[in-house]
């Protein structure tokens, strides 16, 4: 009889001791869910939180497009595909570039909005294709300087990516805007305005042709800087010929892409009390170029 009882004694033991570990798990477990961060993805209870792509979902609703057809007469034909064009185009107040494509085989014709700028009008413009047609340049309005013009961008769409300008070209009101010209190889962009630069969309890096590149990056010498808005790229590529604007003089400037040297190819003597207006240089060739009704031969 007193072994039975020795037995149940040790069984109860063995019982209460596991009774005791349990209750000390799920203490420990509660502790833990108490100090676990919730989590966004998958909430439960009576929060709703929202993934990351759910949140710009819900901030930016499903885009309602513009018939982009009414605006055919602004799209520029490729110049290697006769069926693909492109346009900047502003409409319910946002700016758009689309590429519109026609069918090989039918009339039928797509547009697609490759960059788009919410609520910003007239936000791209001087649109130009690359020679290969594999490149769209474009210039990107960026803000206002508050002395009469406004600072802007050249930015680079191809199918891969966007690439900008890290350049900042100024643009006068009272002047037209600053010119694009791509080089033979597609690669390169020549900028004409304030400064004058050589973009480079392979490396994202830039030449400044007109001035030395300044070593502060923050700002521009404006009065300086103004001084020439006009140029223009020779056909081979080799060279570009610019005018720089000095107090009593405009100089028809030479410069050497490959040697970066600057040279005075003409000059034009001005009266004291006339104010003149930018022109930009023709090249009638290789080696010849027009400018303010003179030829100029290298």
């Amino acid at each position: 009889h007193r072994r039975v009882k020795e037995g149940e004694s040790a069984v109860q033991s063995r019982v209460m001791l596991l009774i005791a570990i349990l209750l000390t798990s799920l203490m420990l477990h509660a502790c833990s869910n108490e100090n676990e961060a919730p989590d966004l993805l998958h909430p439960s209870g009576d929060g709703i939180e929202i993934s990351d792509s759910e949140n710009r979902n819900q901030e930016e609703p499903l885009q309602v497009y513009p018939d982009f057809s009414d605006y055919d007469a602004e799209f520029i034909t490729s110049p290697v595909n006769d069926k693909v064009s492109a346009a900047c185009i502003t409409a319910l107040g946002n700016s758009y570039l689309v590429i519109r494509q026609q069918d090989n085989t039918n009339d039928d014709v797509s547009y697609t909005p490759v960059c788009v700028f919410l609520h910003e009008k007239e936000k791209m413009c001087n649109l130009s294709w690359a020679p290969d047609g594999s490149k769209i340049s474009y210039l990107e309005k960026t803000e206002n300087s508050g002395g009469g013009g406004q600072y802007c961008k050249v930015s680079v769409y191809d199918p891969a990516n966007t690439i900008k300008s890290e350049t900042m070209v100024f643009w006068w009101d009272n002047l037209p805007a600053p010119t694009v010209e791509w080089f033979p190889d597609s690669d390169r962009l020549l900028i004409a305005s304030s400064p004058i630069v050589i973009f480079s969309c392979s490396t994202g890096k830039s030449v400044w042709v007109s001035h030395d590149e300044p070593t502060w990056k923050d700002e521009y010498a404006a009065d300086e800087l103004d001084k020439c808005m006009e140029a223009s790229l020779s056909p081979d590529g080799r060279h570009i010929v610019y005018e720089l604007i000095g107090d009593k003089c405009i100089y028809l400037m030479l410069y050497d892409v490959e040697t970066q040297k600057r040279c005075e190819l003409g000059v034009l003597i001005m009266p004291i009390e006339t104010s003149c207006a930018p022109e930009k240089p023709i090249w009638n060739d290789t080696s010849s170029v027009k400018w303010r009704d003179t030829t100029y031969r290298l």
